[in-house]
């Protein structure tokens, strides 16, 4: 029946228009209509230019026009919203091949929109609900009804991926969620990156088991590109199968492309996945080695998730030096950045992020976060306690403290420093003894120790406060005995 609908507007297009119509021009009615609540006259201009990008071959426009009607007629009638999808997704069985993978792309979205809608509730759906399964509104199925739904579109779309991979989302997916953009040039790289979106969801819910796409690690998972793509993976996880082999097709792919963003964002998106769900190998102690084939991480001896820890921060040097034009290497640099501030390693988190974050625009999202983690790792800290006679000083980003020594009588309680107000009191009060002291310099951006020698004081309870600024902003305090 659908094919006799489609044929029927195919035919009927040879007298639809003249002239190409101004395409711009009449989506922009087309919503202008929608918004005014002229649904009915949305729905004819939408036909119209329906016909004529069947009768001319405009394949963008043509499913751009069907997603529009069917998003016309949830507005009309939101209720049999669930119904019309049945529809869509009959006619995406049907339809010609220039249309049905990207309508089985349309479809997903649509059945997301319930899951994003309210989650919480799909999440406490996690077993079948026999009566609400087999019903046509989505809202009421079980998660486990809607991720097994999605995942048959997503596999229908990416069965016919040539299709798919000359699909660009710029002319096929108007009104898909792309993020970033440079990352999902085609809607295969949109469906294949839902698919890991939706994989990832199943995992984390259980909705399918407990760990399903957890993997023994091998030697290959974190291989530089070539040799992961070449690789024949066999885990004991048929879904952590599917993943990697989703990988491998994205990143072939994209291997010759002259822009390197898709194949980079595919690329850091393996290794992200590879460290979140592969259980690391054994590394032998005693002197024994591991068989490593070419152009894969080295094996690290020792404990073996400090082990695997090291290949994948190595994996990810590798990437940073591979793909450091592309604006994918900042989000790899700031995951990079966190791992080497999480090692101890505050210097080559900051090498790596400020020459990663070199030329790209401040307002990007990840150049932001790196900009967020540099500050932190240059910002100024130093705590105070007192060593023996003198004062033990503990900083970082600092070459000079300034203090000053305040008595403390018998009958007055010395403030903390959290209590800002009480110690800008005492701050203004002439100090007994004021000086600088003169830190060693902090090159790797770590932490230090330092002694100062205090100066020669009455017996007795004193206040003193640190700054490293001769306006005491910020000041530290703590008090010593002298006796």
């Amino acid at each position: 029946m659908l094919k006799l609908v489609f044929l029927g507007l195919f035919l009927c297009s040879f007298f639809a228009f003249a002239d190409p119509p101004d395409w711009a021009h009449g989506w922009a009615e087309v919503e202008r209509m929608r918004k005014e609540g002229k649904l009915e006259e949305a729905v004819a201009a939408t036909l119209e230019l329906e016909r004529f990008a069947v009768s001319n071959g405009f394949w963008d426009e043509v499913v751009r026009a069907v997603v529009t009607r069917f998003t016309l007629g949830r507005d009309r009638a939101p209720t049999s919203w669930g119904r019309q999808l049945v529809t869509l997704k009959r006619f995406a069985n049907e339809g010609p091949r220039q249309l049905s993978p990207a309508i089985y792309c349309h479809l997903v979205s649509f059945y997301e929109e319930f899951y994003q809608a309210n989650p919480a509730v799909f999440r406490h759906r996690l077993e079948p609900l026999p009566d609400a399964d087999q019903n046509d509104n989505p809202a009421e199925w079980s998660m486990l009804r809607l991720t097994a739904e999605i995942r048959s579109l997503l596999e229908s779309a990416l069965s016919d991926s040539s299709v798919l991979k000359k699909m660009t989302v710029a002319d096929y997916g108007h009104g898909l969620r792309c993020e970033p953009s440079y990352s999902q040039p085609t809607l295969f790289d949109w469906a294949a990156y839902r698919s890991l979106a939706w994989w990832e969801l199943a995992a984390e819910t259980g909705v399918f088991g407990k760990n399903i796409l957890n993997f023994d690690e091998t030697d290959l998972v974190l291989a530089d590109t070539a040799k992961f793509i070449g690789a024949k993976f066999r885990t004991a996880s048929e879904f952590a199968d599917e993943v990697l082999a989703l990988y491998q097709s994205m990143l072939s792919f994209h291997a010759s492309d002259k822009n390197g963003a898709p194949a980079a964002a595919a690329d850091l998106s393996r290794l992200q996945f590879v460290w979140k769900h592969a259980r690391p190998m054994p590394v032998p102690n005693n002197g024994g080695t591991l068989p490593v084939v070419a152009g894969a991480v080295a094996p690290v001896a020792g404990d073996d998730r400090s082990a695997f820890r090291a290949r994948y921060e190595s994996s990810l040097n590798q990437f940073l030096s591979k793909w450091r034009s592309t604006p994918v290497s900042v989000q790899a640099a700031a995951i990079r950045g966190t791992m080497a501030i999480e090692d101890g390693e505050p210097g080559i988190a900051h090498l790596i992020l400020s020459r990663s974050i070199a030329g790209y625009p401040d307002d990007d999202v990840e150049v932001r976060k790196c900009r967020a983690l540099l500050s932190e790792i240059e910002r100024p800290d130093f705590s105070l306690s007192q060593e023996g006679a003198g004062l033990l000083v503990e900083y970082r980003n600092i070459r000079e403290l300034h203090l000053r020594i305040f008595p403390v009588a018998e009958d007055q309680t010395p403030p903390h420093s959290s209590d800002r107000a009480a110690l800008a009191e005492w701050l203004a009060k002439p100090p007994a003894k004021a000086w600088i002291a003169q830190l060693p310099p902090c090159k790797d951006f770590k932490r230090r120790d330092f002694s100062v020698k205090l100066p020669l004081l009455p017996n007795g309870r004193y206040l003193l406060a640190a700054a490293d600024n001769d306006g005491f902003k910020k000041a530290q305090c703590c008090v010593i005995e002298r006796q």
